[in-house]
């Protein structure tokens, strides 16, 4: 049957079509959103046109609509021989077209990405001399038969050299460096206005509108300008899901210490619960719900009651003394742990004293940060020792893997889920330091425009 060949041929400007539509996607992936939007493509342009094409040449609907072709009721071996003689044809025919016009489609979305248009347009009219030429003799010998194949054809080329057109230099990142001196010296109305004019020109900057709103109920004292800043950069479309969760956070935190409002803040956590369900930033914040006093007297008891002496509390650097092994030795205690391991894959010992030694002594922190999210997902573990491996992944991402974001997501994990436990205690004590470091060194994208307070 001929229309097997004509499929298979037909799979190829399909991938190829694929190949160049993923490039398009930020840093060569495409989107879930993206890759439905393909298939969805590829079944309406193409599947479907060559099933109905078939359909309607069966002649089930009425005659065939291809004069040569036989109905089915004049048998199916007529009808087969008949539609075998020009379904290979029409097959191709049907997918040049959906591939010309994927082609075309595709070079439409490189000239709305493309930084320089100039470039674009230079490098489309020097390929033009060849390509129109080509089109032409395609189009004069075939017809218009032949308009879709000439089509990909001729788009073909310039999605590909367009692609590989030099990308315009990365915008700056905003920097709140003003904002923070002014904010050393007391001068509240100048950082605001410093914040400001970064978020103008910065409108998606999630640390930005966090400054903001942390300006606003610590300095200012206008808790309801700083819950509508961060409900609105929480509605803004770039904002991630746990930039969301961060910053209800910290306006439940604002509610709590400045406004004294415990319905507030638990407010703030239900709406992780609601836009966030079913993933794990739900479950913390339901943790801390389920923490929260139920009124405002309820928080000032808790509040009035005795001091307590906390004993010493260890970091996760601390927690251990560094042991300077050989590379001789650290092997050694790396193959006696993994035989303990090959006899008990549970021996939780064994897999933290394999991760330390593949960390701190072997330099192998990616596989190091991979055993202990083995032990991590361990079931009936302590919470002291899940807190504690968390420190540990945490240290290692700032001591091995230069990575203080992701440390930074740790540490807020674990004062999260972790309660007033010494762990707790220690990654509050580590985000302190962190966060000042991270605002000097890091410049991080987020989301939304900066209001006016009133």
């Amino acid at each position: 049957m001929a229309l097997l060949p004509a499929i298979l041929i037909a799979a190829l400007p399909v991938l190829i079509a694929r190949l160049y539509w993923r490039r398009l996607g930020a840093g060569g992936e495409w989107s879930d959103d993206e890759r439905v939007y393909f298939l969805r493509w590829v079944w309406l342009g193409a599947i479907i046109p060559v099933a109905l094409w078939a359909v309607f040449n069966l002649g089930l609907l009425g005659q065939p609509v291809w004069p040569s072709v036989q109905p089915l009721s004049a048998g199916l071996k007529t009808w087969h021989q008949s539609f075998n003689l020009f379904s290979f044809t029409s097959t191709l025919i049907i997918i040049s077209y959906w591939a010309g016009i994927s082609f075309l489609w595709l070079l439409c979305r490189v000239f709305g990405a493309a930084r320089g248009h100039r470039d674009f347009q230079m490098l489309c009219g020097a390929w033009g001399f060849l390509l129109i030429p080509l089109a032409t003799v395609l189009i004069w010998v075939g017809g218009w038969w032949l308009l879709g194949l000439t089509l990909a054809l001729c788009t073909l080329p310039l999605v590909h050299m367009a692609l590989n057109l030099k990308p315009e230099k990365k915008k700056p990142a905003p920097s709140y460096s003003r904002a923070i001196v002014q904010l050393n010296y007391g001068k509240y109305d100048e950082a605001e206005k410093e914040v400001i004019r970064e978020l103008e020109e910065f409108e998606d900057d999630f640390d930005g509108w966090m400054m903001l709103a942390e300006l606003y109920a610590t300095q200012f004292h206008d808790l309801p300008g700083a819950d509508q800043t961060v409900r609105d950069l929480c509605a803004q479309p770039k904002t991630t899901p746990v930039q969301i969760s961060i910053a209800l956070h910290r306006l439940a935190d604002w509610h709590l210490k400045y406004g004294r409002d415990p319905v507030a803040a638990r407010a703030s956590l239900e709406e992780i619960c609601a836009r966030l369900p079913g993933t794990h930033l739900e479950r913390m914040a339901r943790q801390r719900v389920n923490q929260l006093p139920a009124t405002r007297e309820e928080l000032e008891k808790r509040e009035a009651g005795q001091p307590m002496t906390l004993p010493h509390i260890p970091d996760e650097s601390e927690t251990r003394a560094f042991r300077a092994l050989s590379r001789e030795q650290a092997l050694i205690e790396a193959r006696g742990a993994v035989e303990a391991l090959q006899k008990n894959p549970d021996d939780v010992a064994a897999r933290e004293e394999f991760a330390r030694v593949l960390a701190d002594n072997l330099g192998e922190a990616e596989t190091a940060v991979e055993q202990i999210e083995l032990l991590l997902a361990m079931p009936k573990q302590p919470v002291e020792k899940r807190g504690h491996w968390l420190l540990l992944l945490a240290a290692w991402h700032l001591r091995h893997q230069d990575d203080p974001e992701r440390a930074r997501l740790l540490y807020e994990e674990v004062v999260r889920d972790f309660g007033a436990t010494p762990a707790a205690f220690a990654a509050q004590r580590r985000l302190h330091l962190l966060n000042v470091q991270l605002r000097i060194r890091r410049r991080a994208p987020g989301g939304g425009g900066p209001p006016a307070r009133r």
